[in-house]
């Protein structure tokens, strides 16, 4: 069964050592993150 990690150019890079996405199969697994500053490596952003 083929297993790929995604990374997305564009989208804020994870804070622990997991990817953005991993298709294994026809299975896509998606990796959510929190609100937070881009850039700013803080896991909180102060969002009303």
């Amino acid at each position: 069964m083929k297993n790929e990690k995604i990374d997305a150019q564009n989208a804020p890079k994870p804070m622990g050592l997991y990817p953005h996405a991993r298709r294994v199969g026809n299975l896509l697994f998606l990796s959510g993150v929190g609100p937070r500053v881009a850039g700013s490596g803080s896991e909180e952003a102060n969002i009303p």
